[in-house]
């Protein structure tokens, strides 16, 4: 049998917006399982946060996540054990919380063993309820300290400013400048600047898999 690895996104793909897999999509899995095939999750989410998904599903079903974009690769029976792929300076990060200090926008932090969100302004404006209301209800937003704290002290995946179009390339700009070692800058969506590390996405995460496995990625 040609023995396959099969790599699931999370979220938009195999769950609905209540977070919900469908049971068809679970009975295809099930088929994929059975004929010997590896079946991973794959997303930006930290492993933590795949935990729900896999609740849904028969036990062991998934064998492998792909974290943090690519930054993580983890056995799901030895979740102490995950392979690290890239992490992010704490330095390149907190250059980047800098700038959305002096943009007063808001930020994200993904971390080994957390996200944190908070933001950076002085002053709450009507971007700031818009972005709440409508994306990041379902969060708890830290305080700012708390956010710098984390990037301080943390093993860092990624880090990210939320603001309108024409903020974030003016950021973006600026970013640049500083000439990041250990980070790679892009614009998500438009509205989001991004620092991930250097070389490191979901297909690398997929292929560093594939080697362990000694499956070829095609």
């Amino acid at each position: 049998m040609n023995r396959k690895v099969f790599a699931f996104d999370i979220d938009g793909t195999i769950i609905n917006n209540k977070e919900v897999v469908h049971p068809n999509n679970i009975e295809a899995f099930i088929k994929a399982k059975e004929q010997g095939h590896v079946l991973v999750l794959c997303s930006g989410r930290p492993t933590f946060d795949m935990v729900p998904i896999h609740k849904q599903m028969p036990e062991g079903l998934f064998e492998y996540e792909i974290c943090n974009n690519g930054a993580y690769v983890v056995d799901t029976k030895k979740k102490d054990e995950k392979i690290i792929c890239g992490e992010i300076s704490n330095e390149e990060a907190l250059k980047l919380f800098e700038l959305g200090e002096k943009y007063g926008i808001l930020a994200a932090l993904h971390t080994d063993v957390k996200v944190v969100r908070a933001f950076l302004g002085k002053e709450k404006d009507e971007l700031f309820d818009k972005i709440v209301n409508a994306e990041w209800h379902k969060f708890t937003l830290s305080s700012k300290e708390e956010l710098l704290e984390a990037a301080k002290n943390h093993h860092i995946t990624q880090a990210s400013l939320r603001a309108n179009a024409k903020i974030i390339n003016q950021v973006y700009e600026e970013a640049l400048k500083s000439n990041p070692k250990d980070g790679d800058y892009h614009i998500a969506g438009e509205v989001y600047l991004d620092l991930n590390p250097v070389g490191i996405s979901k297909l690398s995460g997929i292929e560093k898999l594939s080697e362990m496995l000694n499956i070829p990625v095609k």
